[in-house]
């Protein structure tokens, strides 16, 4: 199937270009706690985010879908030793973008991706508050299984607030010696390809 040839979700590595539109979609959905205020803000977390993607601890993509530049960003953090073979997800989808199926295919992408390329990542984690059920119904899609209850995780209008945990665990015979189509692994400066695939209907 000519992946291409559809209406597509795409990721690409966030770059400093991505400055103004980063800034807004952070401040309609909270994404990159503790989010930009301003543009010299966007413009620093950038710079910061794209030295751990150097430094291989982060991967900053940036979501596209039918030729729009900026639908949302995914964050793939890379945990610390002794943590090494698990990595954190984070989706923000700008609300003029959501309820598209976008989010869904682009956890799909960077799941996939990650995985494919990276043979020590052995599970991927995500945070997701108990009553974001669009959320919810994004890493059901994608395998993930929300394994516990984690208590005072987020702190929201004056309270602390549990989160649920969900996991995709590493799918057999993951391993890829293909060029990677949204990151080269945990880092691969300069890259300008994008991964694609359908929308979901």
């Amino acid at each position: 199937m000519d992946m291409t040839a559809s209406p597509a979700t795409s990721l690409r590595i966030l770059g400093e270009q991505d400055q103004l539109a980063f800034l807004e979609c952070c401040r309609l959905t909270g994404g990159g706690v503790p989010w930009p205020s301003s543009l010299e803000d966007a413009r620093f977390r950038i710079t910061h985010l794209l030295r751990q993607y150097r430094d291989g601890r982060v991967v900053p993509l940036v979501i596209t879908q039918d030729g729009a530049g900026y639908c949302g960003h995914l964050l793939l953090d890379r945990n610390p030793p002794p943590n090494h073979g698990h990595a954190s997800l984070g989706i923000w989808i700008d609300p003029q973008h959501q309820h598209r199926g976008l989010g869904t295919a682009a956890v799909r992408l960077a799941c996939r991706d990650a995985f494919a390329h990276d043979a020590h990542l052995q599970r991927i984690d995500a945070l997701c508050l108990p009553d974001n059920r669009a959320m919810a119904r994004v890493l059901e899609r994608n395998g993930f299984a929300n394994v516990a209850s984690l208590p005072a995780q987020q702190f929201a209008n004056g309270r602390f607030r549990a989160m649920d945990l969900w996991i995709l665990q590493r799918p057999h015979a993951a391993v890829s010696d293909t060029q990677p189509a949204c990151g080269g692994g945990w880092a691969s400066p300069g890259l300008d390809r994008a991964a694609s695939c359908p929308r979901d209907p």
